[in-house]
């Protein structure tokens, strides 16, 4: 089967930028393991860094045990996107007939992505994440502290009841011992 230089030249740039978007793809589906990482290990760039650090409350870095599960099936999810990738790119640029250039240029095409913008991309997914992750923190913010006063006063309530309850005890006990304590001296004082 002959192939001309122009249908091959084709099939390399289709197979370049299939790569490259590939390599796209792979960033943004690491933009959930951002949020499943330790909170110290989460952000790489130093503004953001210097922006969320403050306003973590604990000192220690937790392991995440989800991770592993979502890592395994984002690459999961990104090697099936990528072989459909490569057999959607073979029958619509050379009618399915397999040519080893096809996957050496994709390959080439998410090194050279990799290699070139994938360091910017990541810094603007994770500008995204932090903005993300803020709105939802500030969102969230007046709830929390209203579910806290809440509970705080349910506490509140709760221990009142208990030292009621607690009263009512020490006076029942102590008029049950004041009526034991007379039957037992009416008794004694006859015999005296």
């Amino acid at each position: 089967m002959h192939l001309s230089q122009s249908a091959l030249f084709q099939l390399c740039v289709a197979s370049l930028c299939a790569g490259g978007l590939l390599s796209l793809l792979f960033d943004v589906l690491g933009v959930m393991q951002i949020w499943l990482t330790s909170p110290y290990q989460r952000y790489t760039v130093p503004k953001i860094q210097a922006l969320y650090y403050p306003r973590l409350k604990s000192k220690k870095a937790k392991k995440r045990r989800g991770l592993r599960v979502v890592i395994f099936f984002e690459d999961m999810l990104f090697c099936i996107v990528g072989a459909i990738t490569l057999v959607l790119l073979l029958y619509w640029q050379n009618n399915g007939a397999f040519r080893a250039v096809a996957p050496l240029c994709m390959v080439l095409g998410f090194l050279l992505c990799r290699i070139s913008i994938s360091k910017w991309v990541r810094t603007v997914l994770q500008w995204i994440a932090f903005g993300t992750e803020t709105l939802v923190y500030w969102f969230c913010l007046p709830f929390k502290r209203l579910f806290a006063i809440i509970v705080a006063k349910l506490q509140q309530n709760a221990q009142k009841r208990r030292k009621k309850c607690l009263a009512r005890r020490r006076r029942n006990f102590t008029k049950k011992e004041i009526q034991n304590i007379a039957k037992v001296a009416n008794k004694l004082l006859p015999l005296i």
